[in-house]
């Protein structure tokens, strides 16, 4: 917390997740209920990536074609992330 400090009042902390308790982030920056964002950015992280796989992957069980191209869409776009 003594570096949140230096930092500035206003000051705010963000991580990816998962961390390192102890050692990238003591507990008391990480649950801090005013200035730890990661909690809140885990969330908004979760909703992004279940709307991407929406648009990817539309309910279509009636339509093969329409199935085969959502998942050739995804293929594509998983091989670039891997």
């Amino acid at each position: 917390m003594e570096m949140m400090d230096f930092a500035g009042p206003d000051s705010k902390f963000m991580h990816c997740l998962p961390a390192t308790r102890g050692e990238e982030v003591v507990d008391e920056v990480m649950d801090h209920p005013e200035r730890s964002l990661c909690w809140v950015e885990a969330e908004n992280r979760k909703h992004s990536i279940r709307a991407i796989l929406a648009y990817l992957c539309p309910k279509t069980k009636e339509d093969a074609a329409v199935a085969d191209a959502a998942e050739a869409r995804m293929n594509a776009v998983l091989g670039k992330i891997a």
